[in-house]
Order: structure tokens, then sequence, then C-alpha cells
């Protein structure tokens, strides 16, 4: 039987585009994926802890349960690499599927 947070992902699942849209929150460049069904707003940026985020996805490593470290360093790899996806006139998208 699925949990309450599984059966939510399952109707997630799925390809979103990725645009680098300025933050009001942040007020910043960020990346903020686009068309979740019941969700706007959804960011990629810095934090190491849950309490950094509000549903957003914190970019890094997972070396320790219950944290992500070298947020920021991975957040500016993210950057350079969509922004030179977006030179060569491609699209950026994020798969959500289901963890095994």
């Amino acid at each position: 039987m699925l949990s309450p947070q599984e059966r939510e992902s399952e109707g997630l699942m799925g390809y979103y585009p990725v645009l680098i849209t300025k933050s009001p929150k942040f007020g910043k460049w960020l990346p903020q994926v686009i068309g979740v069904p019941g969700y706007a707003g959804i960011r990629i940026h810095g934090g190491n802890y849950p309490k950094d985020t509000e549903g957003c996805i914190l970019p890094g490593w997972n070396r320790h349960k219950g944290t992500v470290e070298d947020s920021q360093k991975a957040l500016h790899i993210i950057m350079q690499w969509m922004q030179r996806a977006f030179e060569k006139g491609e699209r950026v998208t994020l798969e959500i599927r289901r963890k095994y």
C-alpha cells in the first residue's frame, strides 16, 4: 500500500520544463519548474536542511542523512549547464519519477 506522499507523487510523475526566471522571494535568477499540477513557484535553490525548503528542490550531495552538502556549488553547476543548453537553443526538462 502506498503512503499519502507516494500516492501524491504517482500523480506528478512526468517531464516538466525548467526555465531560469527571477524569483520574487530570493530576489535573484533561479531555475523554476513549470507546469507541475497543483504547484506553482517550484524552484531549484541552495539549502542544506529540510527547513531550507517549502517543497522546492535543494541540489547537492547527500553524504549524511538529513543534510544536503555543497548546495551552492551544485546550484552553480546546474545554472551553468542550463545556460549552455539555452544558448544552444535546447530545452531543459526535469523528470519526476518514483523512487525505487
